[in-house]
């Protein structure tokens, strides 16, 4: 394997085991790491969860290989994190192709990865314009990740929550500038400003890696008695996702 690697010109680090194997990938931080199942120390299953298990691990796809057959192995190292799963022999062609393709995905998440940061940097630096509300999103984001963990969120489902949360405010982008410097706002200049739900949920909108960010952009104004904005959503009708950031929001707001 090692070879084929290097013959498509990929550079390669060999771990002689899965302990240092899980050692070796946060030191190296490697794009994709192949994991066989039987090894020494530690086997490929926990070497796989451990890997996942970290931040940056979650981003990075691994395949796992191994000689066994039953599809209970398979079912095993999917539970534990794996990408992919290829049976020995290995036919090169197949290890190429995959690979390539997990390859093309771990460049995507990471473009994905840019242009979230490139919206929340834009949300700061607009929110920033305001003395008394420079750090709110992050504020926010950080009551909202505390609320995930009081509810026993998956780290998933957490991550998700603290992405919508810094997005939440992405709307004001479109809001007047002199609005942003008020404190007390006539009803027009009220509803105007309300509608920062609808401009943030409209730019998330053509893009559909966003899509599971527009709830919490969209809702997070809502009330449980169904007087909030910009829909009128009361009780469940309002997204657990939603219903969390707006707590995190409003807290801050009254802090």
């Amino acid at each position: 394997l090692e070879e084929y690697l290097w013959q498509w010109g990929y550079d390669v680090v060999v771990a002689r085991d899965g302990r240092e194997a899980v050692g070796l990938f946060s030191q190296r931080n490697p794009d994709l790491c192949v994991l066989d199942v039987m090894m020494p120390n530690m086997d490929g299953y926990e070497a796989c969860a451990r890997i996942k298990a970290t931040l940056a691990g979650r981003r990075v796809p691994i395949v796992m290989l191994t000689a066994l057959t039953g599809t209970e192995d398979k079912i095993r190292a999917l539970e534990n994190g794996a990408d992919d799963f290829l049976n020995k022999p290995i036919n090169r062609e197949e290890l190429r192709t995959r690979i390539q393709s997990l390859l093309k995905i771990r460049s995507l998440r990471k473009e994905l990865d840019s242009s979230e940061n490139i919206l929340v940097t834009l949300t700061s630096a607009l929110e920033n314009k305001d003395p008394q509300s420079g750090g709110h999103i992050h504020r926010t984001a950080s009551y909202a990740s505390q609320l995930c963990d009081r509810l026993g969120m998956s780290t998933e489902d957490r991550e998700t929550v603290i992405k919508g949360a810094l997005l939440h405010d992405l709307g004001m982008i479109g809001v007047p500038e002199e609005l942003l410097d008020k404190s007390e706002f006539t009803p027009e200049e009220a509803e105007k400003l309300a509608e920062h739900t609808l401009m943030g949920a409209s730019i998330l909108s053509p893009m559909k890696t966003f899509s599971q960010f527009i709830p919490m952009v969209r809702w997070h104004h809502e009330r449980w008695d169904g007087k909030g904005f910009p829909d009128g959503l009361e009780g469940d009708e309002i997204p657990i996702e939603a219903q969390i950031v707006g707590i995190a929001n409003r807290f801050d707001e009254i802090r």
